[in-house]
């Protein structure tokens, strides 16, 4: 009984790593998307999907933008092992500035200064909702494979890999028990910075109503932007559904 219930565990480990290794190209089981600028692996029975690579239009662009979900599915990793040795490889002679949503949890051997030599600044809104410190992540040599993201106290830091520095324009979601210790969406925007404007948020059965200077949503904002040393936080309006 022992032989066969190891066997059994060598056997499902196996799998495991075959399953791990399958290149997203030719992997029969998971759909594989092209929106505007990615290209998406559905991991549809793990319940969340994968950035594997660029598109030809987004390797053109300055900004992307990563989404949060696609076709229902949260977007939890950028990057994706290919065979046994290889990965995804994210090349682009054009992108300054990437944001990554809320949802993302795992950053694969991407976003390196060789493939992406103008690559400027990396922006992580991502966080446990029960002890969250935003930040923003400004790269400067290649991260390790399955680099975990992770919070930083105030002010700039640097683990070897990366320089994290604070945002100084917040946007949040401004409801109870909101995504990602509610946090939607950061900035950090100095004088030279290129920046993207989020689109709206969601949230089940309300309409978003627009961003506000308060969390009353009396005021609301006129859609300047700020740069550093200046700050801002917003706040999401929201209208109920009847």
């Amino acid at each position: 009984m022992v032989k066969k219930i190891v066997a059994l565990g060598v056997a499902l480990v196996v799998v495991f790593v075959l399953s791990a290794c399958i290149d997203p190209y030719r992997d029969e089981t998971n759909e594989l998307v092209y929106l505007d600028h990615f290209v998406v692996q559905l991991r549809a029975d793990d319940g969340y999907a994968v950035i594997v690579d660029y598109t030809e239009l987004g390797m053109e662009q300055e900004i992307l933008v990563v989404p949060a979900y696609v076709d229902g599915l949260p977007v939890e990793q950028f990057g994706s092992q290919i065979g046994y040795y290889g990965y995804s490889k994210f090349k682009s002679e054009n992108a300054k500035k990437i944001y990554f949503p809320y949802t993302l949890k795992f950053f694969y051997r991407a976003c390196s200064r060789r493939n992406m030599p103008l690559l400027e600044e990396s922006v992580f809104a991502t966080g446990d909702a029960e002890n969250f410190d935003r930040f923003s992540v400004k790269v400067s040599v290649a991260p390790s494979p399955f680099f975990e993201l992770r919070n930083t106290e105030s002010g700039v830091t640097y683990d070897g890999d990366h320089y994290y520095y604070e945002p100084n324009l917040i946007y949040n979601f401004n409801y109870a028990n909101s995504p990602n210790g509610k946090y939607y969406w950061i900035d950090r925007i100095d004088a030279e910075s290129v920046y993207a404007l989020p689109q709206a948020p969601s949230r089940e059965s309300f309409e978003f109503a627009g961003w506000y200077t308060d969390e009353n949503c009396t005021a609301e904002w006129n859609g300047e932007i700020v740069r550093l040393p200046e700050t801002l936080e917003i706040y999401a309006g929201w209208n109920e559904i009847a």
